[in-house]
């Protein structure tokens, strides 16, 4: 009664309390237009990732677009939902008249089965790294002459090409990249993964706006459960909620729907109800009271895994450009995939690029030969002005004068033009390709009305792929609309790969109004090109038509153009920056020779080298023979990426297993000792035998030997598991700390498709390469970080923390025990760096019960504990609890190797004759402690003219273990127990 009472009372002053402030933090979005650019950020993902390991970001009630509030869960298309970087569906579909209707309970959604399967399959087929997942949840209705899943037989007749048809319930990535799986929540055949098999929260019910809070703890929980849970596990949370609140409310907290509409107020104040929902956020503060606003589970979702975790898949209404991505960097990003075009596709020119709500890329090759890889690109950029057949064979000629009759290796070309609109021969980049033996792709910029299209394409002697046209969110008012089919600018991007290495190549045509709106509109996309390439792992290559005015200096009517600012803030290198300003005009415009106005073409690098750079003069800027343009070219030098190096390059077998193993022992590197620090730590290097390597180093909140750290070794056994660092870069070093000891620490730089899981520590000079290895990602699985020591109260002159890795799950993986270091007291740093080894793809030393004559071999374990020398091996009755009768055999090293003290080995001593005893000594790489196994008898690897013998057969309690001639005798015959 006491609760109802003041849910009653609160709701009562709830309209005397103001609205919070506008809020729009990008997690919620009510606009009907696509939030993002991420058709194919799965192309980053390795593909021996299982559905359970991927965090995926998905909609709940997908197709629920119409309505009103009540009802509403989507603004999106799904085919924007997709662009977006959405991959799990939720299809509500009812049975009607032998289809399938998108439902969201009653209210029918004018869309059916056969629309969503187009579009998933376009998709699929434009974007093939990807994969789509959806629940199909039956509802049946009326006027039907076959069964459900005869219905559902006939789409996949039809359209499923590209349905998933294996028969696990957790596939790997590859095995579903281009196609679509489905959920399946009906009875009968098997169409894919059982819906019932996943953890699932789906709290959705709120009877009022108060059981929010609720909701998201709800959420909240079921993140922790996914991110330190089984790994075998798909976790699938909903974020959204109906009944008492509206669907927008639940995830938004907004008083209304609109992205930036005020968050509602609770009713709640601090501090009198300051320990009422944490979460929540203080708004509208006034003399120190704060009203406690709602927040919604999108916003909640997107600040709470942040700085990383686990999500699985992820449902909800209204979803944010931030939300999304926030998901998707859970994943591991670092793997390629280049995916080559489908040449000659949509090279029909009397049907448009963009019509029926969807655009395609035009392409083509005309190579002959694939010319020789290199380590550099000649590359131009040219806004070919709407070219005629004549001017673009004047064109083609100028460039061969230039370049050879093969042409440059890249040409990005503006204002092109293709369709029966254009004339016989008029399709731009297609008559370039044809000219330099090369390959093109295409993309339009008019709507879907125009018969002779405007656009951007991208011309090359190199193959190319993963190919994607995105036009702009930030348009200038002559082209409204947020349609992909919509006039407007956008821009072309493909990789481009020479050889074993892949460049990204962008090529665009900037908003051109000049003044403050079109620099407005100018730098949001430039804005977002950048943020599109950020994504991007190898050089990058932006050019085109920019329309940038006088970006260097302030042009003689006191213009400024602040359009490339983004592109200059994310430090790219402008190729002619060397040139002086009057000796790089692009563009006639009417204005007289070295005006010092119109600078317009610009080719800007990232990851990459300007070697040279020039342009064509004055004499190229004649629009009645060439353009109003002229060419712009620069000869780039790019980083090497390797391709066959990155992890799906590397050929290492499904059921490999990387050999670990404990430290033998510890250096001290480095202490803090005298610099006054308000902590101790000690930083030491481990040793491992002869063909293990350390993984980096290690580090204690003390300043003493660690005793029994665990800290891992690994075997470089040749396989690719184990690589050496490109490099080290220093982070860190102890300037001004006043410690007695000075000291580096050195992040190692992992080769493509590979992780260093963790730092060294020097006295200053840099690591060696054979220092340590790095592991292949494939090994590899996300882990969590905790605080080892920071440097406050030290004096230095930069700030460091030191941290180090744990397993969420000490089932599925294992901490390898060395410290990564970041600049801060307060943040871990890149939450991807802290990866553990996922324990189904290594193994550690088998540790068994060694057994002669039934007995089996023993050491007294305070002697083993103590690491005591000359203790003399013997048999005692085997006792299933004894580590100290379990014994490994390490087939590379030849230890045999204690469980009980693994530092501990069995020991030959110096004994070449008959008769010597057998004892224990610190595994040290030396030939006393090296045993092979020949037939069922153990041979000291210095003399196989020996054997390990039970003295006299002797079967007592405590008797001797020995070296003895090889006899064939049973005393001589050793066997691995089962236990």
């Amino acid at each position: 009664m006491k609760k109802t009472i003041i849910a009653a009372a609160v709701a009562g002053v709830l309209s005397s309390i103001p609205a919070a402030y506008a809020h729009n933090d990008e997690a919620y979005s009510h606009d009907y237009k696509a939030v993002g650019n991420q058709p194919q950020w799965m192309a980053r993902v390795p593909g021996e990732k299982r559905v359970s390991e991927l965090s995926l970001p998905g909609t709940h009630d997908t197709m629920s677009i119409k309505s009103g509030d009540i009802w509403q869960n989507q603004t999106m298309t799904l085919m924007q939902q997709l662009n977006s970087g959405l991959r799990v569906f939720d299809m509500r579909v009812r049975h009607v008249n032998n289809r399938y209707r998108m439902h969201h309970g009653i209210i029918d959604q004018d869309t059916y089965f056969d629309d969503v399967l187009r579009d998933i399959n376009d998709f699929l087929a434009a974007n093939p790294s990807e994969t789509v997942l959806f629940r199909l949840k039956r509802t049946d209705g009326s006027g039907n002459s076959r069964s459900y899943n005869d219905t559902l037989d006939e789409y996949l007749l039809n359209q499923g090409e590209r349905h998933y048809t294996g028969h696990s319930d957790n596939p790997t990535l590859d095995e579903i990249r281009g196609k679509f799986v489905i959920m399946q929540e009906f009875g009968g055949a098997d169409y894919g993964i059982p819906y019932s098999s996943l953890d699932i929260q789906d709290d959705f019910s709120l009877t009022t706006n108060w059981d929010l809070y609720d909701k998201w703890t709800s959420v909240k929980n079921h993140i922790n459960k996914a991110t330190n849970g089984d790994r075998d596990t798909i976790y699938m949370n909903y974020l959204s909620g109906a009944n008492g609140s509206f669907p927008y409310f639940v995830v938004s907290g907004h008083s209304s729907p609109g992205t930036s509409a005020p968050r509602l107020a609770t009713g709640l104040t601090t501090p009198g109800w300051k320990n009422s929902y944490p979460d929540f956020p203080r708004t509208t503060c006034f003399i120190g009271i704060c009203t406690i606003s709602f927040e919604g589970t999108n916003t909640l979702t997107a600040d709470y895994i942040e700085q990383g975790g686990f999500t699985g898949m992820v449902m909800t209404d209204f979803p944010g450009e931030r939300l999304i991505n926030n998901i998707i960097n859970l994943n591991d990003l670092s793997d390629y995939h280049f995916d080559e075009f489908s040449w000659g596709q949509a090279t029909d020119e009397s049907v448009n690029l963009c019509a029926s709500g969807k655009c395609l890329v035009e392409g083509d090759q005309f190579a002959i030969d694939e010319p020789a890889p290199k380590s550099s690109l000649s590359v131009v950029s040219y806004n070919v002005l709407r070219p005629s057949a004549e001017r673009i064979q004047n064109q083609v000629n100028y460039l061969k004068e230039q370049f050879g009759e093969q042409g440059p290796d890249v040409i990005l070309l503006s204002e092109t033009v293709r369709g029966d609109g254009c004339g016989s021969g008029r399709n731009t980049a297609r008559e370039y390709a044809k000219a330099f033996n090369a390959y093109y792709v295409n993309a339009n910029e008019d709507g879907d009305s125009a018969s002779c299209q405007t656009g951007n394409a991208i011309v090359s002697r190199y193959p190319m792929g993963n190919v994607s046209k995105v036009r702009f969110k930030a348009q200038h008012s002559s082209f409204p609309g947020t349609g992909e089919t919509d006039t407007g600018r956008s821009f072309v991007v493909a990789d481009l790969k020479v050889g074993d290495d892949i460049v990204h190549v962008y090529s665009t045509h900037s908003a051109s109004p000049f003044g403050i709106p079109g620099d407005n509109a100018r730098k949001g996309q430039h804005a977002e090109m950048v943020y599109h390439a950020k994504s991007k792992p190898f050089t990058r290559i932006l050019g085109g038509d920019l329309n940038a005015v006088g970006h260097i200096f302030a042009d003689p009517l006191g213009l400024h153009d602040i359009s490339l600012n983004p592109i200059f803030d994310d430090n790219y290198t402008d190729a002619h920056d060397d040139l002086a300003t009057h000796k790089r005009i692009t563009s006639e415009a009417g204005l007289v020779d070295n005006d010092w106005t119109l600078l317009l073409d610009f080719i800007f690098v990232k990851g990459g080298k300007v070697l040279t750079a020039d342009l064509c003069g004055s004499e190229c800027r004649d629009s009645s023979v060439l353009s109003d343009h002229v060419p712009i070219w620069a000869d780039i030098q790019f980083e090497e990426s390797n391709l066959a190096s990155l992890s799906g390059g590397i050929d290492i077998p499904e059921d490999y297993r990387l050999q670990v193993e404990h430290a033998l022992g510890f250096d001290r590197i480095w202490t803090d000792a005298g610099s006054g620090a308000d902590d101790d730590v000690s930083i030491w290097r481990p040793n491992g035998v002869d063909g293990f390597y350390r993984l980096g180093d290690y580090a204690v909140g003390s300043h003493n030997k660690p005793s029994n750290p665990s800290v891992l070794v690994a075997k470089d056994d040749g396989s690719g598991a184990l690589a050496k660092p490109a490099g080290y870069s220093r982070v860190w070093r102890d300037a001004g700390s006043g410690a007695d000891q000075d000291v580096s620490l050195w992040k190692p730089v992992a080769p493509a498709g590979y992780q260093c899981l963790g730092f060294l520590a020097t006295s200053g000079a840099k690591p060696d390469s054979n220092d340590m290895r790095c592991v292949w990602r494939g090994l590899l699985t996300l882990g969590g970080s905790f605080e080892v020591w920071d440097d406050s109260g030290s004096g230095a002159d930069a700030d460091v923390g030191i941290y180090q890795a744990y397993s969420y799950s000490n089932d599925n993986a294992v901490a390898t025990g060395t410290f990564n270091a970041t600049g801060s007291h307060s943040h871990a740093g890149d939450f991807k760096q802290y990866q553990t080894l996922n324990m189904s793809k290594i193994q550690f030393t088998d540790f068994r019960e060694l057994k002669v004559m039934g007995k089996c071999m023993d050491v007294p374990a305070d002697k083993l504990a103590n690491n005591e020398i000359h203790a003399n091996a013997y048999v005692w009755d085997c006792w299933n609890p004894a580590a100290w009768q379990k014994w490994g055999y390490e087939e590379s090293t030849g230890f045999i190797r204690s469980k009980h003290n693994r530092n501990m080995c069995l020991d030959s001593t110096n004994g070449n004759s008959a008769g010597t005893n057998v004892v224990m000594h610190p595994c040290v790489d030396h030939i006393n402690l090296k045993w092979d196994f020949v037939g069922d008898t153990i041979r000291p690897r210095k003399n196989h003219g020996l054997a390990l013998d039970l003295s006299h057969s002797d079967t007592s309690n405590g008797a001797n273990l020995l070296l003895w001639y090889p006899t064939g005798n049973a005393n001589q015959s050793f066997s691995w127990g089962s236990r």
